[in-house]
């Protein structure tokens, strides 16, 4: 999740902001600073609309290209061709030079071949797991597409799925801080007395409840019945009960922390992102 936040965010705030430094009219730059550059895929005005295509829509699609293009990574085989088709259509399609009306048709039917091929690729993606991150660049994709095509209610069905996805993965990096949080002020108050002594204590009573081995003399506890543990899976349950009361090292305290600043990173690359389009996610 966060190499995504990553690249979109150091490379779409350079292709956008090379691009908007020489041509948008004050008032416009205004708009991008308040709102976000999602304004250039739903809000732009009519006569600003050839011109966010011509500087703002191009080089952020070449960029998502780059990042979508799988010549570089290991995918299946169902997934890889129909995303190596649309990145080509795409690519040949920004390549072409408006010069008359046929061109500009030409134009606008490898973009729309492209949405059909990345619609395949979409599909496969989300039959398979491990390939979340491939969904939200063809979405963002397809909706660069449209607006090349100055298709805004299409750009916007695009952008409010992206929208949904991102805001369950900033719920899920936020839980990841409170767990690395939790761990960490776990740990520490474990390396106190006072601490100590409840972890002994919680252990003590954990075991308890654990009862003794499930075997033909022994009774299973009630916990054992519930959780039904073989020897086995009895054992496994137990070393995790007696590490309750382990005091964390120096050295592990330093690695949670080496998480939970890990993960507050990951959470406001996030949220930079969110801020950077200009999405309104809680």
């Amino acid at each position: 999740m966060s190499d995504f936040v990553d690249i979109f965010s150091d490379a779409f705030s350079e292709a956008a902001s090379s691009s908007t430094a020489g041509f948008l009219e004050e008032a416009v730059k205004e708009s991008v600073a308040k709102a976000g550059f999602s304004v250039l895929f739903a809000t732009a005005s009519s006569e600003f609309t050839k011109a966010a295509i011509e500087h703002i829509v191009g080089p952020l699609l070449k960029t998502l290209l780059k990042i979508i293009d799988p010549t570089q990574k290991k995918l299946d085989a169902l997934l890889n061709e129909p995303l190596q088709t649309g990145v080509a259509l795409t690519r040949q399609a920004l390549a072409v030079q408006i010069i008359n009306e046929n061109d500009s048709r030409l134009r606008d039917q490898l973009f729309h071949a492209a949405l059909l091929v990345f619609e395949t690729a979409y599909s496969y993606a989300g039959s398979r797991k491990g390939h979340n991150d491939e969904r939200v660049y063809i979405r963002l994709a397809q909706a660069t597409i449209a607006k090349a095509l100055n298709a805004p209610g299409v750009v916007l069905m695009y952008l409010r799925e992206f929208t949904s996805t991102l805001k369950e993965r900033l719920q899920l990096a936020k839980r990841e801080v409170a767990v690395a949080q939790e761990n960490l002020q776990e740990a520490s108050n474990q390396q106190t007395r006072e601490g100590r002594e409840k972890a002994l204590q919680r252990r003590t009573e954990m075991l308890a409840d654990l009862g003794p081995m499930p075997g033909p003399t022994s009774k299973p506890s009630a916990l054992a019945l519930e959780l039904g543990l073989d020897s086995r899976a009895w054992h496994s349950f137990r070393q995790v009960i007696l590490k309750e009361a382990h005091v964390p090292s120096a050295t592990e305290i330093a690695e949670l922390q080496e998480r939970v600043e890990s993960a507050e990173e990951r959470l406001y690359r996030m949220q930079a992102f969110t801020k950077f389009w200009g999405l309104s996610i809680d």
